[in-house]
């Protein structure tokens, strides 16, 4: 049993680090539900530090980050969030660069089960517009952005998408139902009342993208090695997969 443990663990764990550029997403619809009675609000210092740091129950993964269970991410008004503190981990539901007006009421989070985190930006003031959009992280590493009603009435250039490993997921092409593979930060995404996430006031159905990490990279070049009569040394190596 322990030498079963011994081969499915680096299958697990290259599981857990896979690159952002390997990661697989969606584009759906669902049901937009606001946490705001539901969800821990900021609080005025929040606001006077630019910032507030919300304890997530879980570890969780992004790319080859690591962040260990009750680490820390940190939650900016701007649209974004950085897991843990670390250096170009950064995760951007909108993320909109001139920076959103916020009141105490505008940002939630709230643990909606042991295994999710939701962050809430609920009727943020960017340039006039006001937006409403959540972030959900899961344990598995499943990362989604649900967008819901959104009030336009001037055009802003906004990020989107997922950032690590030196790879950056964004949102591109010609509607909000492409996610573009990017290498540099320098991407922005049009958003104003004719190009914006689709939402259903009538329904209440807003876009949600979803985020997967892959399952375990196929293994290469495999070999086995008897080291005695009863054992056997088995290695491989994981090819990189192209962005």
């Amino acid at each position: 049993m322990l030498a079963l443990l011994a081969l499915l663990l680096p299958w697990t764990l290259q599981a857990q680090n896979a690159k952002v550029s390997e990661y697989d997403y969606e584009v759906t619809s669902a049901a937009y539900t606001s946490i705001a009675s539901t969800g821990t609000a900021w609080t005025q210092a929040d606001i006077t530090a630019g910032y507030v740091d919300v304890d997530l129950p879980f570890a969780m993964y992004l790319g080859e980050n690591q962040a260990a269970a009750h680490s820390n991410i940190r939650v900016y008004p701007d649209g974004h969030v950085v897991l843990n503190g670390l250096t170009g981990a950064e995760i951007a539901p909108l993320q909109y660069s001139a920076g959103y007006t916020v009141t105490t009421t505008s940002i939630r989070y709230l643990q909606t089960a042991s295994n999710e985190m939701t962050i809430e930006w609920r009727k943020v003031v960017a340039n006039g517009n006001v937006l409403s959009f959540q972030l959900k992280l899961a344990d598995d590493g499943t990362v989604k952005f649900c967008y819901g009603p959104m009030g336009m009435s001037s055009s802003i250039n906004v990020f989107a998408g997922i950032q690590a490993d030196g790879y950056i997921f964004r949102v591109g092409g010609s509607s909000w139902d492409e996610i573009t593979r990017y290498t540099s930060g320098t991407n922005t995404r049009a958003l104003n009342g004719t190009n914006l996430p689709a939402y259903d006031v009538n329904t209440g159905i807003g876009t949600v993208y979803t985020f997967t990490q892959p399952a375990c990279v196929k293994p290469t070049a495999i070999t086995a090695t008897a080291t005695d009569w009863n054992a056997v040394e088995v290695g491989w190596t994981v090819a990189e997969q192209g962005v």
